[in-house]
């Protein structure tokens, strides 16, 4: 009778091509979704335009001095917001990517045949390794841009089918690869190794492979001795990472915060008061979820440093003002950006703010007063991967941003230098300067520049630092070189000195990373390492299917509980988002790890049940390490449930 541990073996691990599933899974998912996604969220740009007399005028505030010009003809409806916006200024240039347009071809080469004539054929990976050609294909959309004269109220449109946004480098065998599917013989025939599992790239003749870094997972709270706690928030889908820290201040004893977008540093009563929790008791019970008269002399004494801090803000108006005064803006537009956009930007909703910055409080307050250590920063669950898609995206992010800030400056520029030109309804003659607006032989440069050893450089706009390791030359010495090269490792800051705790293998990565394999001496040590065979990472799947599953479970939103009952119920996080409360964790737990199992949840989604922080986390996000495990009834292994 057949042992049914190597029969479970066959079903996890079916060959060569699972050693590399995690590169040919984000990379299929940067091309179907964060692509896609990074695109749409920089469309439409809006571009302003005013002569730079007026422009003086406008900066000065003098709006008593200052033409609005109403339009002399019925504008489009669709119109009817810029003219509002845009009044005080001369024209407005949207520029949009049609959303479904978006098109990443087969990679081809456009040559002369014997008789001089242009062909196009495919090209191979193998052609490219002969000839020291890069392996990629081009990346199109069709672009919409539109001027609107302020004036008139006219406006005029254009279309640029098939744009090209940039050329990208392709993983070998992934779904946009001529090898993708291809057989045995097929892959023989185009001088391919049959059991070589790809997930690398060809960059001039050769070969190159990313290598997964270590980073800090995302959404969740980092506390340290200063003391001081750190959450890097993250959206869904998103790729920018806003970072908030609060600690104690050094000039008073209360509780400071500083956030991304405001000048220094801000008391957390402001930031509550921001948010909508206006009076002392409401921001004590946000913070500890129990009554005031419930705390000790310890806490009450922090609270008391900490109100003290914050006096002369006592009400939302004056909060918002302030942030206004410490924003690059200065306006209230910009208080409101930080505030519903970019603080605790995974967290939906001031309510949920406000909740989650309570949390953070009470941990800080928690670790003032000696009764919680330090986050574990080297434990496997607060860790993620960046991996192959996911390092691309990011690159992708930066690329468009800086794109989209050279758009607007080019455009503006040409328009004052040009008053004359596009006075009017001349003003329509810039659609002949939007064709090329994405630059994208500058995109391509860029990309292929971190490629080849500079990660993230970009010379034509003064950054000159990369990461280093990122992308390696491909070990090809032997084919057990090559394939442990694809599992690879790497933290993404290399620690200064011994710094033994980050260079230890911790027990939580049992099963997940490799014990031994790493390198045997230097400053790599424990830096560099390798996964298990039989560990994943995952790529990351929709939450759709889980949002349906959680309707049926007895999830109260956060807006409906009182703060001062929160203590008294279990935390539930999607992604590190706060979704509500629930009063039995245990039964919530089991009845999504019953839904797993059955099927009707993805095999990846990660749910555990963390009885002591009272609080569940369920995780769809990429980058997590995942590894089989046989489940136990009773003492016996079910194995016979696992085949």
């Amino acid at each position: 009778m057949a042992d049914p541990r190597f029969e479970i073996l066959d079903h996890i691990f079916s060959g060569t091509p699972e050693l590399a599933l995690h590169h040919h899974d984000s990379y299929a998912r940067l091309l179907s979704t964060d692509i896609p996604t990074i695109l749409s969220s920089i469309s439409p740009i809006k571009i302003p335009l005013i002569q730079k007399s007026r422009l003086a005028l406008l900066k000065t505030g003098g709006d008593e001095d200052f033409e609005v010009r109403a339009p002399t003809e019925e504008p489009d409806p669709q119109d009817l917001p810029d003219l509002e916006a845009y009044a005080k200024y001369d024209a407005v240039v949207s520029i949009s990517i049609v959303p479904g347009s978006i098109r990443i071809a087969k990679p081809v080469i456009h040559e002369e045949d014997e008789e001089g004539n242009g062909v196009t054929r495919p090209i191979f990976p193998n052609d490219a390794r002969l000839r020291g050609l890069t392996y990629m294909a081009p990346v199109t959309c069709t672009v919409k841009s539109r001027v609107l004269d302020i004036g008139s109220g006219k406006a005029k449109e254009a279309v640029t089918k098939r744009a090209k946004i940039l050329d990208l480098p392709l993983l070998v065998k992934s779904n946009a690869c001529w090898l993708h599917g291809a057989s045995d013989v097929a892959l023989q025939h185009l001088g391919e190794d049959p059991d070589d599992p790809g997930g690398y790239f060809i960059i001039g003749g050769g070969e190159r492979v990313l290598v997964s870094q270590e980073r800090v997972t995302p959404n969740l709270p980092y506390v340290s001795s200063v003391p001081e706690v750190m959450m890097a928030c993250s959206g869904e889908g998103a790729l920018r990472v806003n970072v908030i820290r609060l600690k104690f201040s050094e000039k008073e004893r209360g509780i400071v915060v500083a956030a991304q977008g405001i000048k220094g540093e801000i008391p957390v009563t402001t930031l509550f008061r921001a948010l909508g929790v206006i009076s002392d008791m409401e921001i004590a019970m946000t913070i500890f979820g129990k009554p005031v008269e419930d705390l000790d002399r310890d806490e009450s004494a922090i609270l008391r440093d900490t109100f003290a801090s914050g006096v002369g803000i006592f009400d939302q108006p004056s909060a918002m003002r302030l942030i206004a005064n410490l924003s690059r803006g200065l306006t209230l537009h910009s208080a409101n950006t930080i505030i519903h956009q970019r603080l605790l930007s995974h967290q939906t909703g001031l309510v949920a703010k406000a909740a989650v910055l309570g949390h953070l409080t009470k941990l800080l307050i928690m670790r003032k007063l000696g009764r919680i250590g330090d986050t574990d920063r080297d434990n496997a669950k607060n860790k993620r991967l960046a991996i192959t898609g996911s390092l691309i995206a990011e690159l992708v992010t930066t690329m468009m941003d800086r794109r989209e800030e050279e758009a607007k400056r080019r455009i503006t520029s040409k328009y004052n230098y040009n008053n004359l030109a596009f006075e009017g309804e001349k003003v329509f003659g810039l659609h002949g300067s939007l064709a090329d607006i994405f630059s994208p032989e500058d995109n391509t440069n860029f990309i292929l520049r971190s490629f080849k050893g500079q990660w993230g450089a970009d010379p034509d706009n003064k950054i000159f630092t990369s990461v280093e390791g990122v992308s390696q030359a491909l070990d090809r010495l032997t084919y057990f070189a090559s394939v442990s090269h694809l599992r690879r490792i790497s933290l993404e800051r290399v620690p200064q000195g011994r710094a033994l705790g980050a260079r230890r293998q911790h027990m939580s990565s049992f099963g997940y990373v490799c014990p031994s394999e790493t390198p045997s001496g230097g400053p790599k040590i424990g830096v560099v390492k390798n996964l298990a065979v039989l560990a994943k990472i995952t790529a990351g799947v929709p939450r759709d299917t889980l949002m349906e599953v959680l309707k049926i479970l007895d999830i109260i939103p956060v807006y409906e509980v009182f703060a001062v009952d929160r203590s008294k119920l279990v935390r539930f996080y999607v992604d590190g988002e706060l979704m509500g409360y629930v009063d039995n964790g245990a039964k919530t737990t089991d009845t999504l790890l019953t839904k797993r199992r059955a099927g009707e949840l993805d095999e990846t989604i990660s749910i555990a049940h963390m009885r002591i922080d009272r609080a569940i986390y369920v995780s769809t996000t990429s980058g997590r390490m995942i590894r089989p495990l046989i489940r136990v009834k009773d003492g016996v292994p079910m194995m016979a449930e696992a085949l």
